[in-house]
């Protein structure tokens, strides 16, 4: 068995509808026309934390009644810390029965299991499908198959 090389899947023409810095540290991207909503984070402050955790919190508990969830959480730019996964844990309590589609992470490769991990224990109360990714674009594929086709599949 030799080395796999992954690579990304190019996107054509990614539009950006609407790009807002939350936060220092933290951007919001909506893409194709509010079809995929994207988290950055790219500093592990508390204040930054807190402010992906609201933002999540706020979109998590406004998300339109039949539409897809497609979420990326692009935490490539950063390292784990005890108190990120303890605010991604508290996240399960404001997923409506309702939200069906899917939500993919976005990591370093030395951080893939341990945030794989902890969303897999958060999206096992939801009807949400996840995915781990270590490359945007390939994420961006994953969720726009999803969005042409069945939302949890």
């Amino acid at each position: 068995m030799g080395d796999q090389q992954v690579v990304a899947t190019p996107i054509p023409n990614r539009p950006v509808t609407t790009r807002e810095d939350v936060h220092q540290g933290l951007t919001t991207e909506w893409l194709y026309e509010h079809t995929i909503l994207c988290f950055e984070l790219k500093e592990v402050s508390r204040a930054a934390i807190d402010a992906w955790f609201e933002a999540v919190k706020s979109h998590l508990e406004a998300w339109p009644s039949g539409k897809p969830y497609a979420v990326i959480h692009d935490f490539s730019a950063i390292d784990s810390t005890f108190y990120l996964r303890q605010r991604s844990t508290e996240l399960s309590n404001f997923a409506s029965e309702a939200l069906r589609g899917r939500s993919v992470i976005v990591v370093k490769n030395s951080l893939s299991v341990q945030l794989a991990q902890l969303f897999a224990r958060i999206h096992a109360q939801w009807k949400v499908a996840w995915e781990v990714f270590t490359d945007r674009e390939d994420a961006i594929a994953w969720l726009l198959r999803t969005v042409a086709g069945s939302p949890t599949t």
